[in-house]
């Protein structure tokens, strides 16, 4: 007898994989449309699933990465850094421990596969960081984005603040026309419209598709990026 809620389930999975499967193809085509003849290719490396997954389409297709930008904190950054973006201690300490891990990350990526490190300081923002320019390299690609649109499941952002990170992220490629966010490229966009929602948590999407093009990046721990309250920050101490 022919069950169904069977069949519903297997086309749902079948459909559901398709579309994540087809989403890697076009932001896959589209990153390297805007590789090909650069002599000097580099991305904003941040170690997290999103600037993972960027970097996993260069490695897989033997582009060598002429150098990664990534935010690190100094303690002689961290005073600076309260009195420059007016927010609280706790707030701040947040940031930099969240930074300093993700440093850490990336700094362990680039070494085992030989990309130098740009190291950038008293940053807080990703958008304050890519406003920093390409560091003399023809091309320059950004995670920005991705979180918003492909984990709006975990953090539930609203709309209209995903809107205004839109709008934000085609003034600043406007504005540098080095920097490459592909999740801008109208085909990304539009493939990540077909993905169902209860895929679009936890990291998923990054993870296969890191998983599909360079599965070597996934042997480095992937944390999970909480939000920073004053109750997570509690135990952090500014300046340690």
């Amino acid at each position: 007898m022919i069950n169904i809620k069977t069949i519903r389930e297997a086309y749902r999975n079948c459909f559901s994989y398709y579309t994540i499967r087809h989403f890697n193809y076009v932001f896959k085509k589209a990153i390297l449309e805007r590789a090909k003849d650069k002599k000097s290719v580099g991305l904003y490396l941040s170690g997290g699933k999103d600037t993972r997954s960027i970097l996993s389409v260069l490695l897989g297709n033997d582009i060598k990465v002429s150098g990664a930008i990534c935010i690190d904190f100094t303690d002689e950054d961290i005073q600076d850094a309260i009195y420059k973006f007016n927010m609280p201690d706790w707030r701040i300490a947040g940031f930099i421990e969240r930074y300093r891990k993700d440093f850490m990350i990336s700094s362990k990526i680039c070494k085992s596969f030989d990309i130098p490190v740009i190291k950038v300081s008293g940053v807080i923002e990703q958008d304050e960081l890519i406003k920093k320019g390409c560091f003399g390299m023809d091309i320059v690609f950004s995670g920005y984005l991705m979180t918003e649109i492909l984990d709006i499941g975990t953090y539930r952002k609203p709309f209209s603040r995903v809107v205004r990170f839109v709008d934000e992220s085609i003034d600043i490629t406007n504005r540098f026309p080095s920097v490459c966010m592909p999740m801008l490229d109208r085909r990304v966009l539009t493939a990540s419209g077909f993905i169902p929602f209860y895929f679009k948590r936890n990291g998923l999407i990054g993870v296969k598709m890191i998983e599909w093009n360079f599965p070597s990046l996934l042997d480095f721990p992937l944390h999970k990026q909480e939000r920073i309250t004053k109750r997570s920050c509690s135990k952090i101490v500014v300046g340690s």
